[in-house]
């Protein structure tokens, strides 16, 4: 079994859904859901895939990771768009 890396050639991205930077309870309860340092490089960048049942459980959770309405509101579009297309995670690429 191989795994095949492909160069990118167009990428579309969408409004950002929320800042790692900023948005620091949120990022270290993805970091402890997900494996951020292999999926990002030092400076904090490269793409991220998240569970569909992790997002819905850091909307559950907006109050105690300080996350505003933008950001609620972000993640749900990304949930609905994933859903849509029978995905279970979202795919984010953070720069």
């Amino acid at each position: 079994m191989s795994v095949n890396a492909y160069r990118i050639i167009d990428l579309k991205l969408a409004a950002p859904s929320f800042d790692l930077w900023h948005d620091e309870k949120l990022a270290q309860f993805l970091g402890e859901e997900v494996n951020l340092s292999s999926d990002l490089n030092s400076y904090g960048t490269g793409l991220l895939e998240v569970p569909v049942e992790i997002l819905e459980r850091a909307i559950r959770m907006a109050d105690e990771l300080g996350l505003d309405e933008d950001d609620v509101e972000g993640l749900q579009q990304d949930i609905v768009a994933a859903k849509s297309n029978r995905n279970e995670f979202v795919s984010y690429y953070c720069c």
